[in-house]
């Protein structure tokens, strides 16, 4: 059997992909959140992300940042964004791929994207959760 060339799940993915990468493009350009509140859910465990130990420890699966009032540095890249954040008022850098973005919340605009994990991702967490059907600490959020 033939792959089908027209894979529109991955096409819609990578659009959807595209408005959170745009989002944060402006955010960066303009450094203020004109009251959205950006809530990015990412999978830790991702090859490329950059977390502290503590924080891996802390969240070793999924972990969702908030993007409104209380960050620093955010600088976008083709790969992902780096972004500084305080946790217990310790600033911690974090290196966020893209692709190691599971959910994507503007509260403000009621926009909410959910993306499935590529198939990297897919195996770290199957690996990571034979045992569990889904990750416990995953957020869906919901449709107002």
């Amino acid at each position: 059997m033939k792959k089908d060339i027209f894979d529109f799940p991955l096409w819609i993915n990578d659009s959807a992909l595209s408005i959170v990468i745009k989002a944060l493009q402006t955010l960066e350009k303009t450094r203020n959140a004109y009251g959205h509140s950006f809530y990015i859910s990412f999978v830790t465990t991702h090859v490329n992300v950059t977390i502290s130990d503590s924080l891996l420890k802390q969240y070793p699966e999924i972990m969702t940042i908030v993007l409104e009032h209380q960050f620093e540095a955010l600088k976008t890249t083709k790969i992902g964004l780096e972004v500084t954040l305080y946790f217990n008022g310790i600033p911690e850098t974090l290196f966020i791929p893209w692709h190691s973005i599971v959910a994507f919340n503007d509260k403000l605009s009621k926009v909410q994207l959910l993306f499935k994990p590529n198939n990297e991702k897919k195996k770290k967490l199957e690996k990571d959760n034979k045992t569990k059907k889904t990750p416990s600490n995953i957020i869906i959020f919901p449709k107002k």
